[in-house]
């Protein structure tokens, strides 16, 4: 996993849990109900995401673009299937939990299982893996060029699915939860918030 994805969880519950000599099994996670809330919209967000992306790629007009692209003029641009891998294990990381139903539940704070923190780790980073290896294939290629000379020298508009809404939807939701929980984080080290977060039980 590349360092760029280590945003919203530092590093895996297990090495969380090393760090502050843990030694206990861990049972359940307390955090706040909004923090909470946030990661069930950046979740969402990536699913969406990665369904997208998917249509994106299986759409047969969008294959042939970019196939006859190569074939016909000197724009660089990148296989049809060029994020099939990691979209497909953010797929598996997707279903890999159910993020939906909580331990225990208060008004201030949910319980979230050890499995499902580490299901937020991992469809997280996956997710911001995909995002920003869509982000360096528009650097590094030149697939937005031929999409505007395809529309403004040929006229040809492309009528397939497209991804940029939810590429940037992910992006920002990511931001804003990472802030959260910088917050959050910050809050515990001055001794607020419940007694542990880091519950074994």
């Amino acid at each position: 996993m590349s360092e760029r994805a280590l945003t919203v969880f530092d590093r895996p519950l297990k090495d969380l849990a090393e760090e502050f000599n843990y030694t206990t099994p861990l049972r359940r996670i307390e955090i706040p109900v909004a923090l909470y809330t946030q990661f069930l919209k950046l979740y969402d967000r990536a699913r969406d995401l990665r369904e997208k992306l998917t249509m994106v790629m299986d759409d047969g007009e969008h294959r042939l673009l970019l196939q006859e692209g190569r074939l016909t003029t000197a724009f660089n641009l990148p296989h049809e299937d060029f994020q099939r891998a990691e979209n497909d294990q953010l797929g598996a990381f997707l279903k890999s939990f159910n993020p939906y139903s909580v331990a225990r539940r208060t008004k201030e704070y949910v319980s979230l299982q050890p499995a499902q923190v580490e299901g937020f780790f991992h469809v997280f980073s996956a997710a911001h893996n995909v995002v920003h290896g869509v982000f360096d294939m528009f650097r590094q290629s030149e697939y937005l060029q031929y999409q505007r000379y395809l529309r403004d020298e040929l006229a040809i508009k492309y009528a397939g699915p497209t991804s940029l809404q939810e590429i940037v939807g992910f992006h920002f939701t990511l931001a804003r939860t990472h802030k959260m929980q910088t917050a959050y984080l910050a809050e515990l080290g001055h001794g607020r918030g419940p007694s542990s977060n880091l519950m074994g039980m």
